[in-house]
């Protein structure tokens, strides 16, 4: 973070006074030079020179930040774009260089470790600390969910992060609590500093994104006061935040840092979730906050970086499937999606178009697996997408978009039935048709079996099931449309015939 005249005056241990005429959040100050007649002004620099030869300072369409060896007289004070602090008449030109010199460089410092923070997409907990070491007096971050961020400092005492619940809170005094809860829970559009009933200053600071709050960051001044140095370290961290949260938060869900975490927890591992019932319920509270159901219909997309380099947020296209329809988990150099095509309103296929047309000139390669229609089997989605872009590759290198289902077979034969569940190579629809079968009491599993191993003769399938043709032809249309491939493409037949091989 580069400083300005209000964070100087703060930090300038030899001030005797200022007069700073430029806004409270005016930009930044990145050097300083001892400034003598004839040397051209510049933007962004602090000039450090005697009193007396500031009558011949240049004027300049632009604000400068001068520090006078001296008070300047009442005239150079009143100048309109002139930042001025003084100090003793004493004091010399190179001291007060080194002074600020030393300043600037703390400050970018900051500005290089709270980048890097960003840029690492590091964890909470790292952000949280930092913070603290930045900021004299508690901050606290909240995001669209109400997540907090940052946590709350008293004395030497740190609370780390965890949502606001309904009921209470372990961070705040009951009395602060009930300030806060009630501030938090108004409709504030605009910034404000006011006091608690306690006396105790109170800072709010809204951050926008079309138009919409998306975070909401509060400043309380438990220790010390406010001052106009905690403003502007809030104000130009939450650049940072906004960012953070544009980087590592890609889309409007992803303020549920915690329901995220337990779904990439998931992704990653053969964990069945709804055999717990507290993480049952963590899923449903989740789904439930963004609107989506269990029982909706989801697909599962892998995306990963075609040169195996860090996955960076500039790779994405700007998409509002992504930002409005998906959820996305970060899993080390590639991202897991889960979309809702239930909300988005387009099939597979429309997915699959759009994703191949979006990825282009970007450095991307695009796993799409079958879609499912029970939210728990999200972690199989995850390996079938895999699966897709590992042997999709292989077979088809003039795309770099694969759905499962094109290659669904050839993973099989690659990795080998032993070495993955079962359930993970089976085809969305085929997995709710065995279920239909078993809810409804039909045949439609028996059917297709016999009509493979009958090498699909029609009369000879019908004579082993003791059925009439017709029913056959019947159930042969069923069974195309709940698993909607079309039986009579080669590619199906046989994913099909091995599948139901496996499944014996």
């Amino acid at each position: 973070m580069n400083i300005n005249s209000y964070i100087l005056k703060e930090e300038l241990p030899c001030l005797e006074d200022a007069s700073i005429k430029s806004s409270l959040y005016d930009l930044p100050l990145t050097n300083c030079l001892i400034w003598e007649d004839g040397l051209p002004l510049l933007k962004n620099y602090i000039y450090i020179t005697k009193a007396a030869k500031l009558e011949k300072f240049p004027e300049v369409s632009f604000h400068i930040t001068v520090i006078s060896i001296g008070k300047p007289s009442d005239q150079i004070l009143q100048s309109v774009q002139l930042d001025i602090l003084w100090v003793k008449d004493f004091i010399p030109e190179s001291m007060l260089l080194s002074m600020n010199l030393k300043i600037l460089y703390k400050y970018q410092q900051y500005t290089e470790q709270l980048t890097d923070i960003c840029n690492r997409n590091s964890s909470d907990e790292e952000l949280n600390q930092f913070l603290i070491s930045v900021f004299a007096n508690p901050i606290i971050v909240l995001g669209t969910y109400w997540e907090i961020f940052a946590i709350f400092q008293n004395e030497e005492t740190y609370h780390f992060p965890q949502l606001i619940r309904e009921k209470e809170s372990d961070f705040l005094s009951p009395q602060l609590e009930n300030f806060f809860r009630k501030r938090t829970q108004a409709s504030h559009k605009s910034n404000f500093i006011e006091l608690t009933p306690e006396g105790i200053p109170f800072a709010n600071y809204n951050l926008y994104c079309n138009g919409e709050i998306s975070l909401r960051l509060y400043l309380m001044g438990i220790i010390n006061p406010i001052t106009d140095r905690n403003r502007i370290m809030l104000f130009y961290t939450s650049r940072f935040l906004e960012y953070r949260k544009s980087s590592l938060y890609f889309n409007s869900f992803q303020g549920m840092h915690f329901f995220q975490q337990k779904l990439l927890r998931y992704s990653q591992q053969d964990y069945n979730i709804s055999e717990d019932v507290h993480e049952h319920m963590e899923i449903e509270k989740g789904l439930n906050a963004i609107g989506w159901k269990t029982k909706d219909c989801y697909i599962g997309i892998v995306a990963r970086t075609l040169n195996s380099l860090p996955l960076m947020f500039s790779d994405f296209p700007e998409s509002d499937l992504l930002k409005k329809h998906s959820i996305m988990l970060y899993m080390e150099k590639k991202c897991f999606f889960i979309c809702n095509l239930t909300r988005l309103g387009h099939s597979e296929q429309w997915i699959i178009d759009y994703l191949e047309e979006a990825r282009k000139n970007r450095n991307l390669t695009i796993g799409i697996g079958a879609p499912f229609h029970n939210f728990y089997d999200f972690p199989n989605s995850c390996k079938q997408s895999e699966a897709a872009i590992q042997i999709g590759r292989e077979i088809n290198d003039s795309r770099n978009t694969y759905p499962f289902r094109d290659y669904g077979l050839d993973y099989i034969i690659t990795e080998g039935c032993n070495t993955l569940p079962l359930n993970t190579l089976l085809y969305g629809d085929l997995k709710d048709m065995i279920s239909y079968d078993k809810i409804h009491h039909t045949q439609y599993c028996i059917t297709l079996k016999a009509y493979f191993q009958n090498y699909m003769n029609m009369a000879q399938t019908a004579k082993i099931l003791h059925i009439h043709i017709s029913t056959l032809k019947y159930r042969l249309t069923r069974i195309s449309e709940l698993l909607n491939l079309d039986l009579d493409d080669p590619a199906n037949k046989m994913y099909l015939r091995v599948v139901m091989y496996l499944l014996e």
